[in-house]
């Protein structure tokens, strides 16, 4: 199913902007005389020290010990030529690029649990729109753009989600005072421009308190975008500029539709982490894996947006399920995961790592407003009077899980707008349905109901350090 300028490809191989694992593996000549060839691998340890939860307070502490347990095992690879070794603080393991005769010994480490090849991950790939229509343009079905001179508050997300309205006096998480301040919020996605006008908050101050990338490429190189500005739009836009969105379309509306596009917690600290190349749009399970370790044990994030997964069977395939053992680990320190379920539809698959019971598994609903703007699915056909909202979106994710669990939540997922960039030569996604640079982006899937989740956890968070003695709810509630 295509959404705005993207299609909609999921866990499975069809959410928008969701990310899908490959198994190719990268072997390089490690020797111009020997030819020796290598292999990427993640060493896991036996011993992952789970009386020290790498929590803000023990992280120190937690380091220190994996230190002297990984020590031994580091020799080994130093000997025996390693090169790219990367220890991590949050799962006890260790990512390499090994002689390919070394994989065997490492295995036989007594202190080594299993050694896992690095598989790639990889970004859908974005597909643009028709081509611009000549029309002098329709009018837009009632109610679907604000009256004139006004701006309409989107995305539609926060209506249904009871965030925040255009209406004066409704009850939602701003009328109580609930923005998100005080909490982090990191994505680990591609790559945005950090300083959008709409991720600087009116006294100057920049959303972003840090972002890194994991990916080699740099966080000054070329990128998709999409699912980065996906991301941090859903979660903390700032809502203070205004966009024309009336000829977004190839079928463009007769007068202006302007709106502007606010977060779900617009008061959250941002943390942005890219994993992605510049060119192939694809990093390795031990970039992700970077991403984790350095969200929990460096900038102590709260919350963890992850917009990606994929259909392996059985879903618990060790390569995998190191990132389920990473995102444990984060739970265990206090950080909550949120995860895209994915845009499996009918075949009512769920992807992983959103099958792990500790993370929060996020599938998508319905706020079809934006069709009526955009004209997409013959929205403004004639007798269509206006949509339906708050339903479950045919493309989510759903039925169950290997062990008999199903998602735990949903969100806005079909479709709403987030904030792009008319820079495509850095930002290749950011076209509208005629393939021409947009500042905005028409988008959805599995992939933004995650990161709307996030935003919702930061309230959350909030609400309780404001309300109780408790600092913080658990990083994981039950859906039961």
């Amino acid at each position: 199913m295509r959404v705005g300028s993207k299609v909609l490809l999921a866990a499975c191989a069809c959410a928008a902007l969701s990310l899908f694992a490959g198994s190719q593996l990268l072997s390089t000549a490690a020797s111009a005389q020997g030819q020796t060839a290598t292999q990427r691998v993640i060493v896991v340890f036996k011993n992952q020290d789970r009386s020290q939860p790498a929590t803000r307070s023990m992280i120190g502490q937690r380091k220190r010990a994996l230190r002297q347990i990984q020590a031994p095992v580091l020799s080994q690879m130093s000997t025996s030529g390693a090169s790219n070794v990367h220890p991590y603080s949050v799962v006890n393991a260790v990512a390499a690029t090994v002689p390919a005769g070394e994989v065997s010994s490492l295995k036989s480490n007594s202190a080594v649990s299993e050694v896992i090849p690095d598989q790639i991950i990889q970004l859908a790939s974005p597909q643009t729109g028709g081509t611009a229509s000549s029309s002098a343009g329709v009018a837009p079905l009632p109610g679907a753009c604000a009256p004139a001179g006004k701006v309409q508050l989107d995305p539609q997300a926060l209506q249904t989600m009871s965030v925040d309205s255009d209406q004066p006096g409704a009850k939602t998480a701003r009328s109580l005072g609930l923005t998100g301040a005080g909490v982090t919020v990191a994505f680990i996605a591609d790559g945005l421009d950090t300083n959008n006008p709409d991720f600087i908050r009116a006294n100057g101050q920049h959303v972003f308190v840090d972002y890194k990338d994991f990916s080699g490429a740099g966080t000054s190189a070329p990128t998709a975008g999409g699912e980065a500005f996906l991301d941090a739009s859903s979660i903390a836009a700032q809502g203070r500029h205004t966009y024309d969105v009336s000829h977004y379309s190839d079928l463009p509306l007769n007068r202006p539709c302007n709106i502007r596009i606010e977060g779900v917690a617009p008061g959250a600290s941002l943390v942005g982490l890219s994993v992605f190349g510049a060119n192939d749009d694809a990093g390795f399970n031990s970039s992700i894996l970077d991403a984790i370790d350095y969200a929990v044990s460096v900038d102590h994030v709260n919350v963890i947006n992850e917009s990606f997964g994929s259909n392996f069977y059985p879903d618990d395939q060790a390569s995998l399920d190191l990132i389920k053992q990473a995102n444990d680990d984060a739970v265990a320190a206090g950080t909550t995961v949120t995860v895209s379920s994915g845009d499996a539809g009918v075949t009512s698959t769920i992807g992983t790592p959103s099958t792990d019971p500790e993370v929060i598994s996020a599938g998508a609903s319905t706020t079809y407003r934006i069709d009526a703007q955009d004209g997409y699915g013959g929205a403004r056909f004639p007798g269509a009077t206006g949509w339906l909202d708050n339903n479950i979106s045919s493309f989510s994710s759903g039925g169950f899980e290997q062990d008999g669990r199903t998602v735990d939540a949903v969100a806005p997922g079909e479709l709403n707008w987030a904030l792009c960039s008319t820079d495509t030569a850095m930002y290749a996604d950011c076209v509208n349905y005629a393939g021409q640079p947009s500042p905005v982006q028409a988008t959805g899937g599995t992939s933004e109901s995650a990161p709307l989740t996030a935003g919702e956890a930061a309230l959350v968070i909030q609400a309780y350090r404001n309300a109780t003695p408790v600092r913080r709810p658990a990083p994981r509630w039950s859906s039961s």
